[in-house]
């Protein structure tokens, strides 16, 4: 909200007839948008997850199904039948866009639609990559009869899954279904860390320039021109060494392989920072005159609050309070010189959050966490 109200009062002073235009308005707080929108889509999956302990289905919140289905065959239900409807729809060949197109002649003309064309056209294809994913995971969780001596581990399966598809069969404008199918790999991988995620750390941590020489230099195509995440490269060997770079990138962060210390206190005050200028960026560079280096007066504005939120965060008591370092679970620690607090989170025994009911909001109101 508070994004949204900094973007009107920009395009209100440097735009004239912004109200004609609303989504530029929005602009970039429509990431927050859809992170809400995806926290809807992945509650039922979360909730089947976090109540993974017990043997073979769990239980039910939902009382009149209790004795005919559990909260995990109810997870594995929904986004199976998702997944099969918008699968079926994609090979039946229904192209959305032409529909719409018949409804609204004008709608192919919008300036929106001509940006996200290709998702629109593409959309039955896309939904079901996601909803495919929660399937598989839905049906990995309810077939954990043994939870503790399960051998198999589901997070290089789905990660192998998100990535085929986009190398297989590319599509302009990817970017942005293939960053939903990232949230949903970290939703996952915080419940079932990847097998030899401890190996993995402890070979970047001891030899971390080789493992970027390896992994992420000799890949690299410097030749390629352009955003290769908006418009990907043409052939299946140029698409397999852009994903392979982003994967390695994703695996490194979801192992804890990239810890670090902060003795200096600069996380915090530079995490609110960020924040700021995430919200006041785009209103700053409206507001202020394009033809007088706007755009650049704006980030030189957002980059010149850095020593104020600094020396803020040092001597404000209520402020600096914030910067003392903290575990996972919210306890002052010492610090420790060498020693990551995420490092230190991850050598720690994970307490797992306690089960509660995935449905049982919807059908009575009595029920609860």
């Amino acid at each position: 909200m508070v994004g949204v109200v900094c973007n009107i009062i920009g395009d209100a002073i440097g735009r004239p007839m912004w109200y004609t235009d609303c989504g530029n308005t929005v602009y970039q707080m429509f990431y927050v948008l859809v992170i809400i929108m995806l926290a809807f889509f992945a509650w039922p999956l979360r909730a089947t997850l976090r109540d993974d302990a017990e043997p073979f289905g769990g239980t039910s919140s939902v009382r009149w199904l209790s004795n005919y289905a559990s909260d995990r065959a109810l997870t594995l239900a929904l986004y199976s039948t998702l997944w099969l409807a918008t699968a079926a729809c994609y090979f039946s060949g229904v192209d959305i866009l032409s529909i719409l197109e018949e409804w609204d002649p004008l709608f192919s003309q919008s300036s929106w639609t001509m940006y996200i064309r290709d998702i629109i056209r593409n959309i039955f294809f896309l939904l079901a990559h996601a909803f495919g994913f929660a399937a598989i995971t839905a049906l990995f969780v309810y077939l954990r009869r043994d939870p503790a001596g399960w051998p198999f581990n589901i997070s290089w399966l789905i990660l192998f899954y998100i990535y085929l598809p986009p190398t297989l069969m590319p599509m302009n404008m990817a970017y942005g279904p293939h960053a939903v199918m990232l949230y949903l790999l970290g939703v996952v991988v915080a419940k079932y860390p990847f097998y030899g995620e401890r190996a993995i750390a402890c070979t970047f941590q001891s030899y971390g320039l080789l493992v970027v020489v390896v992994l992420l230099i000799l890949p690299a195509q410097p030749l390629l021109k352009g955003r290769c995440d908006i418009f990907v490269p043409p052939t299946y060997w140029e698409r397999i060494r852009f994903y392979f770079g982003e994967a390695v990138l994703a695996v490194l962060l979801l192992t804890k392989s990239l810890v670090a210390s902060d003795p200096y206190r600069w996380v915090q005050p530079l995490g609110w920072w960020a924040l700021f200028a995430f919200t006041t960026h785009v209103a700053l560079a409206r507001a202020l005159p394009m033809s007088g280096g706007g755009s650049h007066a704006a980030f030189f504005t957002e980059v010149g609050l850095i020593p104020l939120f600094m020396l803020a965060f040092a001597y404000v008591p209520a402020l600096s309070a914030r910067t003392e370092p903290r575990d996972s679970g919210g306890e002052e620690v010492p610090l420790e010189p060498g020693l990551g607090f995420a490092q230190r989170d991850f050598e720690k025994s994970e307490a797992k959050a306690p089960p509660y009911g995935t449905f049982g909001a919807l059908f009575s109101s009595s029920s609860g966490p």
